[in-house]
């Protein structure tokens, strides 16, 4: 079954960097840094200038991760910023 995953990005985001997920694309409207995206809530926390909150993005947050997918992630992180998604695949 599909999944929710979390992805979590360590170090310097900048605005108009983006991740795709399995064709869904997230793109950062403001300069953030040290992000968390819950895809099973939606919300994409990150820290702007000093303070961790809600960041601003274009994209559908809302997601799973299909059982099938492979080789489906790309991401444009300009500031040298890394991520990785945690997840775990349903069965039933």
């Amino acid at each position: 079954m599909p999944a929710p995953y979390i992805v979590k990005i360590t170090g310097d985001v900048k605005v108009d960097d983006y991740v795709i997920i399995a064709g869904n694309k997230i793109t950062f409207k403001e300069a953030c840094s040290d992000v968390e995206w819950n895809s099973k809530t939606g919300l994409i926390v990150g820290t702007v200038e000093g303070v961790k909150r809600a960041v601003h993005f274009t994209g559908q947050s809302i997601h799973t991760l299909p059982v099938a997918e492979e080789n489906n992630i790309e991401d444009n992180l300009t500031g040298g910023a890394t991520f990785k998604i945690d997840y775990q695949f349903w069965y039933y």
